[in-house]
């Protein structure tokens, strides 16, 4: 069976850096498109604090995604896709649903996990992160990562 890589199966018709500017840009007008909403839906917001925050936290994540380089490990699998995307989109049904403590330690169980696999690839792809994440008080300690 062959590893599920959606960004490998489009570079066949379209190269690495294509894609790359391609993706970005499609969040940028997604982001966009949800900072418009929120400014215009000011005069909704009876806690004006609250509303620019929500507010920064877009504009933070438009400035990141405009100045964003190419990474240099990019991720492959189920595990390294949809998990992260899972654990992306879950925080919003949470928002959209009465509580359910299922849901809220599915959330948790797949961020533990998510953090996990970030800290990881960080020594895997930063060698010197490890030898900083290892003298560090941290909820993973580091092992060193065997190759794939």
């Amino acid at each position: 069976m062959k590893e599920f890589d959606p960004f490998g199966w489009l570079e066949r018709y379209f190269s690495a850096k294509t894609l790359h500017v391609v993706i970005r840009c499609g969040i940028m007008i997604i982001l966009l498109a949800f900072l418009i909403s929120r400014i215009t839906s000011y005069s909704r917001y009876w806690f004006k604090p609250l509303w620019a925050a929500e507010t920064l936290i877009f504009v933070v994540f438009l400035i990141s995604y405009a100045i964003r380089r190419d990474p240099v490990s990019r991720s492959r699998g189920v595990r390294e896709i949809l998990i992260p995307l899972i654990g992306g989109v879950l925080p919003f049904t949470l928002l959209f649903s009465p509580v359910n403590v299922a849901l809220l330690l599915l959330f948790v169980a797949i961020q533990l996990y998510r953090s996990r696999m970030e800290e990881n690839k960080l020594a895997q792809v930063f060698p010197a992160y490890g030898t900083f994440a290892a003298r560090s008080l941290w909820f993973w300690p580091h092992r060193p990562v065997r190759g794939r």
